[in-house]
């Protein structure tokens, strides 16, 4: 099986998890193809491999590229990094509003209840359906940056 095909069934993985209230299956597949995405781009700036999505990103934003503007919708170049991060930023927005609240809060059972039909199962929700939004855009910009590079 090729990357491409790969990713079809990953991404069919995570519809169908969702369709079957699997949120956390689907929020945990969404962000290994965004980590997987964002190592990848790592590799083709031939930058070192980082650890975590934010290290990953203040990486990527540091190398000044018109293909990278194009793809991602970077904007501000200020002479070490750029401002704007557009798809990049949203990948962040992701984690900072649903991922890491929610991965914090499941480590304390004081915050954490998880009774069907609550705020566990909405977090959840909005988490695999942000993460499948977000690993989608994020897969479709990689591949036009390498097709422009």
């Amino acid at each position: 099986m090729d990357k491409a095909e790969w990713y079809k069934h990953l991404f069919n993985r995570i519809d169908v998890a969702i369709e079957n209230l699997y949120f956390f299956e689907a929020a945990f597949i969404a962000y290994g193809i965004i980590e997987d995405r964002l190592t990848s781009m790592l590799r083709q700036l031939e930058l070192d491999e980082k650890y975590g999505v934010g290290k990953k990103i203040n990486a990527i934003v540091k190398e000044k590229s018109t293909a990278l503007e194009a793809a991602f919708g970077l904007k501000g170049w200020d002479g070490g990094k750029y401002t704007s991060l557009g798809l990049l930023g949203e990948v962040l927005k992701w984690g900072e509003l649903y991922r890491n609240p929610l991965q914090h809060i499941l480590g304390d059972p004081r915050h954490y209840h998880a009774t069907f039909g609550g705020f566990h199962i909405q977090n959840t929700k909005d988490l695999a359906v942000e993460g499948r939004l977000v690993a989608r855009n994020l897969s479709s910009a990689v591949m036009r940056f390498k097709k422009m590079s």
